[in-house]
């Protein structure tokens, strides 16, 4: 959870009645963001309730993010689902790689994975 906490506005919270769905946060770092705790509850997995990754950015992305890094240990399969790729880590941009998650609060054996939600328009 390192540095998550300066990044709270961009923090989603699913909720299914008064019961906790999901959560997402993104760490911007200009047109790229880090996707950072990201899970769901295990009774709404395999619901569709990722889908929103699919296609385009997240609906709260800020205005201008089109690429997405992000570092795991256990969800490639997941990620890849929703079209993450792995990459190797040296093809993360610099700033990403400067944040707490990626200097540390990942172990180094976490896959780096990439997704892009194309452009504008």
């Amino acid at each position: 959870m390192a540095g998550l906490a300066d990044h709270l506005s961009t923090a989603l919270v699913a909720r299914v009645g008064d019961q906790l769905a999901g959560t997402d946060a993104l760490e911007v770092y200009g047109n790229a963001a880090l996707p950072r705790s990201v899970a769901v509850r295990a009774d709404w997995r395999n619901r569709g309730s990722a889908r929103p990754w699919s296609r385009q950015p997240p609906t709260w992305a800020p205005a201008g993010v089109r690429e997405f890094y992000l570092l795991t240990e256990t969800a490639t399969g997941f990620f890849t689902q929703l079209g993450f790729r792995v990459v190797p880590s040296s093809e993360v941009p610099a700033p990403v790689q400067a944040s707490a998650e990626f200097r540390g609060a990942c172990p180094e054996t976490a896959i780096a994975m990439f997704w892009s939600g194309g452009t504008d328009g």
